[in-house]
């Protein structure tokens, strides 16, 4: 019985693994959706002919995978949960990037103002490195002659608040993100490669919220910096009032040397296919063989969990770097330390 067991999950190991996206490749964003999509359609192929069940709707798979499993009376089994966590993840996943890229549809619109202006340059996807390897990418940059804009964008639903400390706080349980903190890293990254062209005074930090109504749908106790909705183009062209702090030369400067230092290739997959597919395989082996799953809970199997230590560890590294540049670090001048580990107030 083990080795049929185990035929029926090699099997399947081998046809799933070669639906699952490349976990070294860079994608762009419309590509990531699409593979991701192609083997989460792959997994919904087979459980349709191997359990012969009207599987309507892909985008709740997981749900079939449980029905699946309890009429095997294997849905309680610590590998059906972590699979249908995985699942639920991997579905997470693909929405994420859907609406990221909705919303990069609607601030493309909105970017379009500056298309004709002189002196305007909207670079995106901006991802900056230093020499120990602390890398964050940048969602938009405005430069132009009236100052320099850092965009944040975040293509979240409405209720959104943000707190008193910064910690932006969205409706779904996802929709966390820490504002100082991401925010002092970038700005550090993007000190360290203008280094004298740095526009100390004129660097303004961004949050754009395309899908919520400022006025309605935001709480905002942080008030230390410019937040906006999809009217994006004018509160930034306003600017301009304050009169011009930046010849041409320097903003073409700028310009460059962002281009020349951008390090990003495309998007990596956070998702880890293969345990998807060892778990799946496991899974329909012993609902085929009547047999039982031979994996036994593991607290370094808990998802939640490892990602909790990841994220942890991954904010650790981000504040201890910070310090270290505080501390003088990476050759820069005291005055734009200072600012590495302080979001700028709203100006």
């Amino acid at each position: 019985m083990n080795a049929i067991k185990q035929d029926v999950k090699n099997q399947l190991i081998a046809t799933l693994s070669a639906a699952a996206p490349d976990p070294e490749a860079f994608y762009s964003e419309q590509d990531a959706i699409q593979v991701m999509k192609d083997f989460q359609g792959a997994l919904c192929s087979d459980l349709r002919t191997r359990e012969h069940i009207e599987l309507s709707n892909e985008r709740q798979l997981r749900k079939y995978v449980h029905q699946s499993a309890e009429a095997h009376g294997l849905h309680n089994t610590f590998l059906c949960q972590r699979l249908e966590r995985r699942i639920e993840k991997l579905s997470k996943a693909i929405g994420a990037r859907i609406s990221g890229v909705n919303g990069e549809y609607c601030l493309r619109n909105q970017l379009k103002f500056f298309n004709h202006k002189s002196d305007v340059y909207v670079l995106r996807n901006i991802e900056l490195t230093d020499e120990e390897n602390l890398r964050s990418e940048c969602d938009v940059i405005i430069v132009s002659r009236f100052g320099f804009f850092m965009l944040e964008v975040k293509n979240w639903n409405g209720p959104v608040k943000i707190s008193q400390n910064g910690m932006l706080i969205g409706p779904a349980p996802e929709n966390r993100y820490n504002l100082p903190e991401r925010l002092s890293v970038k700005e550090y990254l993007i000190q360290n490669v203008l280094r004298e062209d740095f526009p100390e005074n004129h660097y303004h930090n961004v949050l754009v919220l395309p899908r919520v109504d400022i006025d309605a749908g935001l709480t905002d106790a942080y008030h230390q910096m410019d937040v906006v909705d999809k009217a994006l183009a004018y509160p930034i062209w306003n600017y301009r009032h304050n009169g011009n702090c930046m010849s041409s030369e320097q903003v073409r400067r700028i310009v460059k040397l962002l281009q020349e230092n951008n390090t990003w290739k495309g998007t990596r997959l956070d998702i880890n296919f293969s345990n998807i597919i060892e778990d799946y395989a496991e899974l329909m082996a012993c609902a085929a063989t009547g047999t039982t799953p031979e994996t036994k809970a593991n607290p370094a199997d808990a998802d939640g969990a490892s990602d909790a230590a990841e994220a942890e560890s991954r904010a650790s590294a981000i504040l201890r770097r910070c310090g270290q540049v505080v501390a003088g670090a990476a050759a820069l001048t005291l005055p734009l330390l200072v600012r590495a580990v302080h979001v700028p107030r709203k100006r």
